[in-house]
């Protein structure tokens, strides 16, 4: 069990960040956090506390004494270093020069990365012009050398011996128990200065048998376990670098592609896949051999030859059929959350990846070849062409079973059927028939009970339509599920493929399950709801399943539609971050309100360009103030406003059970003519007013909140599905 610290609402796991140490075993750490204030986000600060913390505990050996009973020795980081601001540094980059290999600057080509950030709207922006400096100061140090008072370094390993060779000094006294490693590391080094004096891969070949040759005399020499656990993971990490230095000086390249355009494999079935080497250097090439790695359980069967010898500007290639066994494992996350909307941190599912970002892909092969006598191999994942994308290859189940809806929001008293689709995806090869049922709380009835859904080709989808009569008394949350059957198995996740264009595919699985929300709350009559969608907004369903007349608004009813006949409009959260035709009509919205509509504008995260475009009726300004805590206590300011009595009863318990978190970006500085309604604060710190403020404007009202209503109403929140109906419903009290 991991010790754990609270900050906010998280509970972050010490022995995680000890163990990447221990197992990357890094010389320098760098962290981008001070751990004060200054860092902003309350995730960017636990980092910064938690970076030296662990740089220190990596090193004990009394700390996580778990870790190293599984052979994860204590770490001694030499140098940690903070990134700091001004002249107080010792050590920085100039960032702002433009690189050959780039293209362009690595300032630029750090914010274009930052641009890709679509989960946190980010927007591309140009790098300052001139020089752009990324200062660090050093934190502490376990080197013998200490630096003065204003000494500066000129890289981040000052002081550490970074060659191969060095890698013998590090054993210190233990030295004498490997005598053939330093005489072994200077030819390996003379190896690196000939290849790159005589541009030749020859020399590479020879370093790269040479370090084969010493990674089994570590193994099996008398080194203690901490020296030569160490010594390995270098050697074993250059072992890589040479094997892909190597391919690339011979103008190698080496590939495993599937037959046909989809990455996923379905355990029971068969598939081809096609090993290819092509020649594109100058010498020629011996092809010894060409085998796929598989998982224990697959099997491969070679039916074709390969071409043994390659001149230059000549290919070979080599085709498998790969039988993949019915208990394959599938591909996906090693960790999971039950409760996403509850769990602040992930379950790991497999400890033996946990310092991976996903497991590794399950089919790959290696190249045995020599050229000039010399041997040296190539390893490559098996990958699929798909509309234009290299993707590593995938197992995936036969059958993807999802519910339509994630969540359902259901007005107790209820007397209509709610329709319930189940989406299913089929990625078997042949044709199937299946059997889909859904699993109902007890009481509610599903018509039909069960039906037949068929499947001609693989790659097809299909929907099954059920109608369930929900039968509850009182306010509840309960939920639906849905399986499906075939050949006497059963099928009850799915899956969507997460990926882009310019980073890897991955498979991100679901529950075959709807929650169920059964929210007691009273409705506003004839009134009509305009919502203008934001960022990942999933607020709209749920105003329609409470039974609002709630529609969305097109970009051109914004720009030039009758907004009359709205009595609220909504802004989802972002809007004007991510929609410039809100920007540009923000004077539209403002005139609704003045005529007699209720706006209501949500959280925005672009702090600078909010208060810039000056979108609020009366002078505010918005900041970056965030109430993380979902339980923090929450004051009602002001009791007898409308907002807390219609058309339901409000009190601070209608604050009780929401997640996550009470809200983001809230007011800082507002005008007069707003009333602060609701005032809260994480423990500790004062309590916030700019959270939810009212203002009239003409004959309407204006709303702005920063409540995290985007995650509250999509959840089935009860409590806070009362209040935002009472939001809605601002300023058309019968």
């Amino acid at each position: 069990m991991c010790p754990l610290l609270w900050r906010g609402t998280a509970f972050l796991p010490r022995c995680r960040f000890w163990l990447l140490i221990r197992e990357f075993r890094p010389d320098v750490v760098a962290s981008a956090w001070s751990g004060t204030a200054s860092d902003g986000h309350g995730h960017h600060q636990a980092s910064g506390i938690l970076t030296p913390e662990a740089v220190q505990a990596a090193a004990d050996p009394k700390r996580f004494p778990e870790q190293i009973k599984e052979g994860l020795l204590p770490w001694q980081v030499k140098k940690l270093y903070n990134r700091t601001r001004g002249e107080d540094y010792t050590v920085r980059f100039e960032t702002g020069v433009a690189d050959p290999d780039l293209g362009t600057s690595y300032a630029q080509f750090g914010i274009e990365g930052y641009s890709q950030q679509k989960s946190q709207n980010a927007s591309f922006f140009p790098a300052r012009p001139g020089p752009n400096y990324r200062p660090y100061k050093l934190v502490s140090s376990s080197l013998p050398r200490e630096l003065s008072a204003n000494e500066h370094e000129h890289d981040f390993f000052d002081g550490i011996d970074t060659s191969l060779s060095g890698l013998a000094g590090r054993l210190g006294e233990e030295q004498s128990r490997v005598p053939f490693l330093l005489p072994a590391l200077k030819e390996i080094d003379q190896d690196f200065d000939q290849a790159i004096a005589g541009r030749a891969p020859e020399p590479l070949l020879a370093a790269g048998e040479r370090l084969s040759q010493i990674i089994p005399q570590v193994e099996q020499s008398a080194l203690s376990v901490a020296a030569k656990q160490d010594l390995l993971l270098n050697l074993k990490t250059k072992s890589q670098q040479l094997e892909e230095a190597t391919r690339l000086a011979l103008g190698l390249d080496f590939h495993v592609t599937r037959d046909k355009p989809s990455q996923l494999l379905v355990p029971g079935e068969t598939a081809t896949l096609i090993a290819k080497l092509q020649n594109n250097g100058k010498h020629q090439v011996q092809v010894k051999q060409i085998v796929l790695d598989l998982p224990l359980g697959w099997q491969q069967k070679a039916v074709s030859k390969f071409v043994k010898v390659l001149a230059p500007g000549e290919s070979t290639s080599i085709q498998f059929q790969v039988a993949v066994p019915g208990n394959a494992e599938i591909t996906r996350p090693y960790w999971h959350r039950n409760e996403p909307d509850k769990e602040n941190i992930f379950t790991i599912d497999e400890p033996r990846y946990q310092t991976l970002p996903v497991p590794p892909p399950p089919v790959g092969a290696h190249l045995l070849y020599e050229v000039s006598g010399k041997a040296g191999f190539i390893h490559s994942a098996a990958v699929a062409e798909v509309d234009g994308k290299t993707t590593n290859l995938a197992v995936v189940p036969a059958f993807s079973v999802l519910m339509q809806h994630a969540t359902e929001v259901v007005p107790l008293g209820r007397k209509t059927g709610i329709e319930e689709n189940v989406i299913i995806h089929n990625l078997l090869a042949t044709s199937a028939e299946t059997t889909v049922r859904l699993q109902v709380p007890v009481g509610w009835q599903a018509q039909p009970a069960s039906q037949k859904v068929t499947f001609n080709q693989a790659g097809e989808e299909r929907t099954a339509r059920f109608e369930v009569e929900p039968a509850a008394s009182n306010e509840s949350r309960t939920q639906i599920g849905a399986e499906l059957e075939y050949k006497g198995k059963k099928y009850s996740e799915g899956f969507s493929i997460v990926g882009r264009r310019d980073i890897d595919t991955f498979y991100y699985y679901q529950p075959a399950v709807q929650k169920i929300s059964v929210v007691k709350t009273a409705l506003p009559e004839n009134l009509k709801i305009g919502y203008l969608e934001g960022a990942g907004d999933d607020i709209l369903p749920s105003l329609q399943q409470l039974g609002l007349d709630a529609r969305l608004i097109t970009s051109d009813e914004l720009a030039h539609g009758d907004l009359s006949h709205y009595g609220t409009i909504v802004l989802g959260i972002r809007a004007y971050d991510t929609r410039e035709d809100v920007r540009t009509y923000n004077q539209r919205l403002l005139d609704f309100v003045s005529r007699g509509g209720t706006l209501l504008v949500q959280n925005n995260f672009d702090v600078d360009a909010f208060n810039a475009g000056k979108y609020t009726p009366y002078p505010a300004q918005l900041s970056r103030q965030r109430v993380s805590v979902e339980e923090a206590p929450v004051e009602i300011l002001a009791p007898q406003s409308a907002i807390f009595n219609f058309p339901n009863k409000i009190t601070p318990h209608d604050f009780d059970g929401w997640i996550q978190e009470r809200g983001v970006n809230f007011m800082g500085q507002w005008d007069d003519k707003f009333q602060p309604l609701l005032a809260s604060g994480d423990p500790g710190e004062i309590a916030l007013k700019g959270g939810l403020l009212q203002a009239k404007l003409g004959k309407g009202t204006y709303i702005y909140t920063g409540y995290a209503f985007f995650r509250q109403l999509p959840a089935g929140v009860p409590d806070a599905i009362r209040l935002y109906v009472n939001l809605l419903s601002a300023g058309h009290e019968r």
